[in-house]
């Protein structure tokens, strides 16, 4: 009796360790499965955020390519260039009296968040980057949208309590005797510089916020193994020819006899005035930025590839204004 006993009681025994076994097993498979699932999702979300960033960096371009445009229309105002006879081209009262602003897609960041418990650890570190686009620098973001909004209104308030042609410019009625009440303005000057200034804050966190952004999409690629084949990710690369753009590698003279240089480290161009480097972004086409954005740089070719003659020359500007221009003498 005893030994069927514990024959049958080894039974048992191995029937509970298989038991044990398999559900051990199928545990196993269900978590290599949810794993696999999970990173899936994760994936999907950070092509979104990927995808999202893109769109972003377009709307960065523009806020940067407005405020070089009424810098121009700005720098005229501050030089009493303005005129009643090019009022009109000057665009005055367009340049003050409208605003942009910037705001991220946060759609694909908040998937993110929300589902940050199935988060792969190989994944996590790209937090620290997305917390700042979406966090720490929209607040900055935030502030500066308020702020040249409030200068625009406060204008268009202080105009139309104050200025009695204004409702005639703004209808078209009478605009000589409008236009010249608006040009003996003597504030004219400050609230231009107050706007130029909200302005400049947005293009320069935007800016910030481009090439944080730009970073941030490599470091997704590098993780995903994937490449740029969306057609918006030209806006992703230095240049679409890098052999076109070595071209402009090399020292630069001004009429007045000043050198620049320009130079290639690892695809990104450096632009060096007296010693001092700035790393270049590109804007669009031909034209790059500096980090700071106080240094815009665009590049101009004269003549046809390959023809005798061929110029490289370079246009710089200091916060949009200020343009110099460089004719290549040496090559880099």
């Amino acid at each position: 009796m005893e030994n069927k006993t514990g024959k049958y009681f080894k039974y048992a025994i191995g029937e509970i360790i298989l038991v044990v076994i398999g559900i051990l097993i199928a545990v196993s498979i269900n978590s290599i499965y949810q794993a696999s699932e999970n990173e899936k999702k994760v994936v999907t979300i950070l092509k979104q955020i990927k995808s999202e960033l893109s769109t972003d960096i377009i709307d960065s371009r523009r806020i940067l390519n407005t405020y070089l445009t009424k810098a121009v229309f700005a720098d005229k105002i501050y030089n009493n260039k303005v005129t009643l006879n090019n009022l009109d081209e000057t665009l005055y009262l367009s340049v003050i009296l409208n605003y942009v602003s910037f705001s991220n897609n946060n759609t694909g960041y908040n998937r993110l968040i929300n589902n940050i418990e199935i988060l792969p650890e190989e994944y996590s570190i790209l937090l620290k980057d997305l917390n700042y686009l979406y966090v720490e620098h929209q607040n900055d973001v935030d502030d500066y949208n308020t702020r040249i909004k409030e200068t625009v209104y406060s204008t268009v308030d202080y105009y139309s309590t104050n200025e009695p042609d204004y409702t005639n410019w703004w209808n078209g009625i009478n605009l000589k005797d409008a236009n010249k009440h608006f040009l003996e303005d003597p504030y004219t000057k400050n609230r231009t510089g107050k706007f130029m200034g909200d302005l400049f804050n947005i293009a320069y966190a935007s800016n910030d916020y481009r090439i944080k952004a730009l970073q941030t999409i490599h470091k997704i690629d590098l993780l995903l193994k994937t490449e740029n084949n969306n057609p918006k990710d030209h806006l992703l690369i230095i240049d679409k020819d890098l052999n076109k753009l070595k071209e402009f590698i090399g020292t630069f003279k001004d009429d007045k006899g000043n050198l620049v240089q320009i130079q290639m480290d690892n695809n990104q161009l450096i632009y060096t005035e007296n010693e001092e480097k700035f790393r270049l972004w590109r804007n669009e086409e031909n034209s790059y930025f500096s980090e700071s954005l106080n240094i815009i740089i665009k590049l101009e070719q004269d003549g046809q590839d390959g023809q005798d003659g061929q110029e490289f020359n370079i246009t710089v500007t200091v916060f949009g204004l200020d343009f110099k221009k460089y004719k290549k003498i040496t090559k880099g």
